[in-house]
């Protein structure tokens, strides 16, 4: 078996331990951003996205969301809006330049 076999078994990436582990990371906050989403269409429901798409990426929907959110939610609105934006940014990653 080569070393590329052994390193998937092993349950590595090829690409190193440091670049599985960041979209390891990465997976486990755009997914606990995509449950807050969920929950704060829940709670604050038809009065606060009576006409917002949901949207395929959750980051755009995040902001959208957190938009809404301020807009139309009141205090506590305004409270889980801020989570939100905590939310979307600790999935933004390290900024790169071009």
């Amino acid at each position: 078996m080569d070393s590329i076999g052994r390193e998937e078994e092993a349950g590595n990436s090829p690409d190193g331990p440091h670049i599985a582990a960041a979209r390891d990371v990465e997976a486990s906050a755009m997914s606990d951003l995509a449950a807050t989403i969920a929950l704060a269409r829940a709670e604050f429901g038809i009065r606060c996205f009576w006409n917002t798409p949901v949207l395929v990426d959750p980051r755009d929907d995040a902001r959208l969301v957190a938009d809404r959110l301020r807009r139309y939610g009141g205090r506590r609105g305004w409270d889980v809006a801020a989570c939100i934006d905590k939310a979307v940014a600790a999935t933004a990653g390290p900024v790169q330049w071009r």
